[in-house]
């Protein structure tokens, strides 16, 4: 350690450390969240592959998790038949009800879902993963309340504000429109 350095204080703000969370990951919770990214990937031993996706916070239910908006979650889906259902249940938030069909995972970034985040012990190391998928367009958070919405809007960025009704803002032309993104499984 270095002598020529001395306390000061943080400019800015009234900051309390005592205050800041120990981690920089969200906290459990449910979150309205769109899909920023996806991205297929190899497994590392080659059997296989995988798809990380990256959830960006746009609402909570809690105002005490408001500063958790615009932060990502990410979590990864393993593409092995007993573990689809997680994938499954994504689509199905995202598409609607039977869209989770054949052998295709359509590319739905830009769409909006609701999730539970939970962390997860994997190899001693903690993680926050993701379950419980639902459509968005019962949401009622802190900043949007999507169930005022009574027509559906373009697809848009994704970005909060975006009306998602049942599609979350994708019609059935706009999702035929994405399939050349589409991951075969």
């Amino acid at each position: 350690m270095t002598d020529d350095f001395d306390d000061f204080e943080i400019d800015g703000e009234d900051i309390d450390l005592g205050n800041v969370p120990d981690s920089a990951n969200p906290p459990s919770a449910r979150y309205l969240c769109t899909i920023a990214k996806m991205e297929k990937k190899k497994r590392k031993d080659g059997k296989g592959s995988y798809i990380n996706i990256q959830f960006k916070i746009d609402d909570v239910l809690d105002e005490n998790l408001e500063p958790f908006i615009g932060r990502n979650i990410f979590d990864i889906f393993n593409l092995g038949a007993a573990a689809l259902w997680k994938m499954k249940g994504v689509i199905t938030a995202c598409r609607g009800e039977g869209a989770a069909k054949g052998n295709r995972i359509p590319n739905m970034t830009g769409e909006q879902l609701v999730l539970d985040a939970h962390e997860e012990t994997y190899q001693g190391r903690v993680n926050l993963r993701t379950k419980n998928y639902q459509d968005s367009q019962d949401w009622v958070g802190v900043t949007m309340d999507l169930t005022a919405i009574d027509e559906p809007m373009s697809l848009g960025d994704g970005g909060p504000g975006e009306a998602h009704n049942g599609t979350n803002g994708a019609s059935s032309s706009a999702a035929a429109a994405m399939s050349p993104a589409e991951v075969e499984i």
